[in-house]
């Protein structure tokens, strides 16, 4: 997703928690695993 607020609505999950999964500080939210990538890595088809 290109941004947290994206994310959540599309599933749901609060983007603050998002956000504390990606941190590492959470393992999981709403049954996804979530991680920052570096834009120039994902490539949109």
């Amino acid at each position: 997703f290109p941004s947290l607020a994206e994310a959540q609505r599309i599933t749901g999950a609060k983007k603050q928690n998002i956000s504390l999964v990606c941190q590492g500080l959470q393992n999981h939210t709403r049954g996804y695993h979530w991680e920052y990538i570096n834009a120039t890595t994902y490539h949109k088809n």
